[in-house]
């Protein structure tokens, strides 16, 4: 929190999740299933499933939408394309499957389930985090912009005297600048 005011002054990074997992982030108990839920447009192992009604084959859902902007047809090569649920059995060994977060060199030593995968990654505390102060462009994991914001942005704020407004200490120079200058003129 800034010293001003009740609003936290940094906010995550919104991250799309579009394509499917990374392969080498699938933990290696599991790579012999992962064949058969690799979405064929992206190459990894589907996210948010969904699967062609008479081939079966699943998709990522974010991908089979893109493809059916261009083309009206399965890329598996049926004539159409009719979304339905992943079959049950696929279902099942999808939510069998391990892997790690996707921002594992980050420093998350997470290993999620499918099932829960797009949820961690969307609460990450090692997600891209980024600082709200004006002009302040900072971008890090979470305690780092929290340290940032508290030690750096956030402690050098001030309060202007004359309107009462929070402002970094650049924009306290033009104002006492501006200041200076009114009383010359004056003077």
């Amino acid at each position: 929190m800034d010293k001003y005011s009740n609003k936290k002054n940094y906010e995550k990074v919104p991250l799309e999740i579009r394509e499917g997992i990374d392969l080498d982030l699938i933990t290696s108990e599991y790579s012999s299933v992962v064949e058969e839920l690799i979405c064929p447009i992206c190459s990894s192992l589907v996210l948010d499933a969904v699967a062609c009604k008479k081939c079966e084959k699943p998709f990522c859902k974010f991908c089979i939408h893109t493809w059916l902007k261009k083309k009206n047809s399965c890329p598996n090569r049926c004539t159409t394309f009719v979304e339905t649920e992943l079959p049950r059995l696929l279902r099942n060994m999808i939510n069998k499957i391990k892997a790690k977060c996707i921002y594992h060199k980050l420093g998350c030593n997470e290993v999620i389930l499918y099932e829960n995968y797009i949820k961690h990654i969307e609460t990450c505390e090692f997600a891209e985090w980024r600082c709200l102060e004006k002009n302040c462009k900072y971008v890090n994991i979470k305690s780092k912009v929290i340290d940032h914001c508290n030690t750096q942005c956030g402690k050098l704020l001030d309060k202007c005297k004359n309107c009462g407004e929070t402002i970094n200490p650049n924009e306290l120079k033009i104002v006492k600048s501006f200041e200076n200058q009114i009383i010359h003129l004056r003077n």
